[in-house]
């Protein structure tokens, strides 16, 4: 009876996880004996656009630095179009499908803003070093498809015109246009933007949740990000998780994470330990 239970209850979840892009069970990170992550779990399905919001210290970044293999969990699994992949590291998840943006800008400053893009196809390259140090036919064959496709994504993001810049030359809006853009040339399945609209100014933070639109229909590119721009998180998220101290204490739709009593003590909470 026992081991019909369970199977069923194996059954059950297989089901449930079916539509699951990324999923993410029990997971937890401590430093130093302070609990950063405690016991996360949560799920980014298929087409999905997802908030991950909560207070400064919540443990937001970390949470997504273990899904993209920059820390290792002390605890917890990560699954990823139904693969194991929480013990793989950051260039083995990315070539699962997987990138991500990160809070500072991470640019090669001193390559052009097309280069910028077409690094990131590195992931795809088919030719040999050999290939490329004979400038066989094959090399130069993939280089022109690679800048093709790379001039592609900076149309997208209006950022043809500049494709010959520095990226050091860019003003920060377009810098972090550009950080999505070469997220994006990886050609993944889930994106995780983290405080994507950081710095931005009421103009450049609309056409980014149009871009981030975008990008999620006309790419089939399903979307996690943490941002503080609550404005931006209920207008572009279908659905919104919550953390704080660590641990996830709400989900649901924008208007039951905008009336839930847990998620407005925890921002009151922290406006007045901050002296707000």
């Amino acid at each position: 009876m026992v081991e019909q239970r369970e199977s069923v209850d194996r059954a059950v979840n297989e089901v449930r996880h079916e539509f699951d892009l990324l999923r993410v069970d029990g997971l937890s990170k401590s430093f130093g004996g302070v609990r950063a992550v405690q016991q996360v779990s949560f799920s980014v399905k298929r087409g999905e656009i997802v908030g991950l919001i909560g207070p400064n210290g919540a443990g937001k970044t970390t949470a997504f630095n273990m899904i993209t293999g920059l820390e290792v969990a002390d605890a917890g699994t990560i699954y990823f179009d139904r693969s194991y992949i929480t013990d793989l590291s950051a260039n083995q998840i990315v070539r699962r499908g997987l990138a991500r943006t990160f809070q500072n800008i991470r640019l090669l400053d001193e390559l052009s803003v097309l280069d910028n893009v077409k690094i990131a196809y590195h992931y795809h390259f088919r030719y040999r070093m050999m290939d490329a140090m004979l400038r066989l036919p094959r090399f130069f064959r993939e280089e022109r498809e690679i800048t093709r496709k790379s001039m592609q994504f900076l149309r997208l993001f209006d950022l043809a015109d500049v494709a010959d810049e520095a990226a050091e030359s860019l003003p920060y809006g377009k810098r972090r246009k550009l950080e999505i853009a070469r997220a994006l040339a990886t050609e993944g399945q889930l994106l995780l933007l983290d405080e994507p609209a950081a710095g931005m100014n009421p103009r450049e933070t609309e056409e980014l949740v149009e871009m981030i639109r975008r990008i999620n229909r006309e790419f089939s590119v399903s979307i996690l990000l943490i941002e503080h721009d609550m404005r931006l998180v209920m207008s572009l998220c279908g659905r919104i998780i919550v953390m704080d101290h660590g641990a996830v204490i709400a989900e649901g739709t924008p208007a039951e994470i905008r009336n839930d009593p847990r998620v407005i003590e925890a921002y009151l909470g922290a406006r007045r330990e901050d002296g707000a």
